[in-house]
Order: C-alpha cells, then structure tokens, then sequence
C-alpha cells in the first residue's frame, strides 16, 4: 500500500452503502483509496427491494446485490457481524463489536482507523411504545432475519389451522408501501390478513383518495385482505405462554383472533453513531450533512436514510442512490471546485403492489404545488386504471402525476416533469393524459 492511499470506511451493509462502494471504485481510477464495509448483518449487501420475493424462493442468493468475489477483485475487505459502537473524530477511529454468540468475550471489541468515514446506517423500523410489543408474535418487516422469523410463526400458525385449530389473523399495522408487501407475503404463508391503517387511505404519501381506492378495491376483491382505517393500537394482549393473542384499539374495539402483528409504520434514521460523536443530529433524528453530503465534522459524510439534509430523511432507495453516486464523484475528483451539490432526491415512486402497478412523479398534491394548475383525470374501475395529471395553468408544464392500475407511461411522463422548466409540452395535456387516437401515446421526449 502506498503511503498516499486513504482509507474510506462505510458503516452499513444497505443497498446505499453498496451504491458508494461500486461507484467509488468505478471512478477511483488510480486506486487513491482502500475500502472497508461494515455491517451487523451476517451476510453481505442485498437487496431489501425485492424482501418479498424471498418468501418465494427462500434463497439469500438471489438477493445478493453482488457475488462474493466481487469484493475480492475490487479489494474491498468486508467486515460482517460487527456492530459500530463510538465514533472517535479526533483520532479517526471506529471502536466496532463482533456480533454473535461463538465469538469470545477477549476477541469481541475491535477499532478500525480511517481517513474518510461514509455512515451508509439506514433505518430501522419504527415500533410505537405500547404495551405488549415485546410479546412474542410481534414483528418488523425489515431484514432477512425478520422475514424468516415471520415465515416460522406463519408456518407453526397454518399447521395448527390444518390440525384444527382456531383460525386467526395476521395484522399488519401500517397502509404504506411496506405494510402493503407484509400484508401480501403473509397471505402466501396461507395466513389470513387483516391490515390496519390509522389514516383514512392506503399508501397516503403517493396515493390520494381515488388511487388509493382502486388499490383498497383490489387488495379486498382480489385477495380477501381486509382494511380498517382510522384505527391505532392501544394494546397487544397475549400471555408468555401463547404469545399475541389479541389487541386492543384506541376507539375501544378489539380483535381477540390474533396469531401475529407485523408494523410497517415508518422508519427511523439509524443515527447512533453520531449520538457521542459531536455529530450534529436533526431534531427529528437524522445526521445533518450539507449538500456535497459532509457532516459537521471534516471527513466524516453520511448518506441514505440515515441523514437529515435540510431537515428531510428520504425513506426511499432512489434519493440514497443519487447521493452515493455524487459523494463517490465528489471524493474522486480533481478539486474541490469540481464538486457536484446534492440538489435534494426526487420521490418519484413506480412499483407493483398485490398485482397492481402504482406510480407517483413530481408534485401531486395540490397542496404543494407553487404556481396556478390544472389537473386532468382518468378513473376507469372497469380497467382498474385511475390517472391523474396536473399542468400548469397554460398547459405547458406537467408537474406531476398519480397512475394506478397502469404506470407504462410512467417513465415518459417524468423526463416531460422533469424537463418541465426547458421543454414546454408541444402536445394538449389531454392528449398527453389519454394519447393521441390511433394509438399514438403522444407527446415525445
């Protein structure tokens, strides 16, 4: 090693800190760093995107965001099972914990030194202070280790069923995008669902009342799944014999049919580390970094769901992504004046929830919309498709948008929002809503 090489150490094994790691290598032509990875997971980088589908094939292989040599061609040493403590700025050092019980006592305490520290920490589930949360039968649905744990109680609840045992339900406690994949992987186990929602529709950060209809229509009709709305939790009843047994809500109703609770209700930026490091921290939770993504502290950065930048924590994987990129560009070039600025993450959202396409691009509730607009709709049940644009008031701008049931105009429809500012529409925005007759999807880019 020469004594020119810096040491960049990544804390976090997420899909983000990945991003960092592949990018960093992809623009470090000379090789000016060496590169460590720090993760209290087992196993290596994966990819939580698709924690569905591993109720499917139960195969931690097809989730691996790389092959094991992958880390070994690029020289990245990669330290799993090990927790980060205390961070100690003045001396550059990670004081770290081997994790696991084969690992002796002498053996367990560790440092690692650095010259540039990347927090790449995540989120974890946030789990509201209740009585009864710590019964056993209540989950998160985060990491692989969650979803096995969930697969065994689901499969030790079908087997009593099948012996005849009483039926019981599954509840899921949360209506967003997690709540929504729970909800579906826990009625592949064959378990019946009830999912609970304390807002008065689903998926309610991308989705307004009439798309979140077609999707609650379709979660019911389709899968049997039922939604209750306007409901918190006050108490999870059960006994430490038998586990979750029953719960109690806040309107005074309660279910005493139930085997499981899984909550899916929000995120919490994994920020330890900052707490006894003179890290600046949110109010609200989160490292505060600045625009080219550094903390308070030189040569200390933090991306992903663990930041605050501007007093905003992204919970999706798109705006992580877009700052490991930069901040891997930012370290590799020339100057600081070739620096590239974090202009804050874009939100959009396309996925495929219980079947259903759902998509969400720009600014789609009129709320936060900052000029005069129109909004143009299309709500068809028998399709199942509901669209919604919003133009500026001219017509030359489309600032964002709702599709359910149909996003295969999504990509087409967020470069036009995209580009709102340099390329006016050339076509009528119900055109643009509804395509030309002919077949013609209208207005290119």
């Amino acid at each position: 090693m020469s004594s020119d090489t810096e040491v960049v150490v990544v804390v976090g094994n997420g899909m983000v800190g990945h991003r960092f790691l592949e990018r960093l290598r992809k623009y470090d032509k000379s090789k000016r760093y060496t590169l460590i990875s720090i993760g209290e997971e087992p196993i290596q980088h994966y990819n939580r995107m698709l924690l569905t589908e591993y109720f499917e094939h139960l195969s931690i292989e097809k989730l691996k965001l790389a092959l094991p040599e992958w880390y070994a061609e690029n020289e990245i040493t990669l330290l799993l099972a090990s927790q980060a403590l205390a961070l100690d700025t003045d001396n550059k050092k990670i004081l770290c914990q081997r994790l696991g019980d084969d690992v002796a006592k002498e053996d367990q305490q560790f440092q690692v030194a650095y010259d540039r520290l990347v927090i790449a920490t995540g989120a974890s589930a946030l789990v509201p202070n209740l009585p009864g949360t710590d019964r056993t039968g209540v989950f998160v649905y985060r990491t692989i280790a969650d979803l096995n744990s969930i697969i065994a109680y689901g499969e030790a609840q079908q087997q009593a069923e099948a012996a005849g045992g009483a039926k019981k339900y599954a509840l899921v406690v949360g209506g967003g995008l997690l709540g929504l994949e729970a909800a579906k992987a826990i009625h592949d186990l064959n378990v019946s669902v009830r999912i609970i929602n304390r807002g008065g529709r689903l998926m309610s950060r991308q989705l307004d009342d009439d798309g979140a209809k077609v999707l609650h229509n379709e979660i019911v009709n389709k899968f049997g799944i039922d939604v209750l709305y306007h409901k918190s939790t006050k108490e999870i009843r059960g006994s430490d014999e038998h586990g979750v047994e029953g719960v109690e809500f806040t309107d005074g109703e309660s279910f005493d049919d139930v085997c499981m609770i899984v909550f899916a209700t929000g995120i919490k930026p994994r920020d330890e580390l900052a707490h006894s490091s003179g890290l600046e921290l949110a109010k609200r939770g989160g490292i505060v970094i600045d625009d080219y993504l550094e903390s308070n502290t030189p040569n200390v950065f933090a991306i992903g769901e663990c930041v605050s930048h501007h007093n905003v924590t992204y919970g999706l994987v798109a705006p992580g992504y877009e700052m490991a990129d930069i901040l891997a560009k930012n370290l590799t070039c020339s100057s600081p004046e070739d620096r590239v600025a974090f202009p804050g993450g874009d939100v959009s959202t396309k996925l495929k929830l219980m079947g259903m396409e759902v998509g969400s691009f720009g600014d789609y509730f009129p709320e936060f919309i900052k000029e005069p607009f129109e909004a143009l709709t299309y709500n068809n049940p028998l399709e199942k498709v509901y669209k919604k644009l919003f133009f500026s008031a001219d017509g030359k701008k489309l600032l964002g948008g709702i599709l359910v049931g149909d996003t295969s105009d999504f990509v087409r429809l967020s470069l036009m929002c995209k580009m709102k500012d340099t390329k006016p529409l050339v076509d009528p925005p119900n055109e643009i809503l509804l395509g030309k007759r002919g077949g013609d999807a209208g207005n290119s880019v």
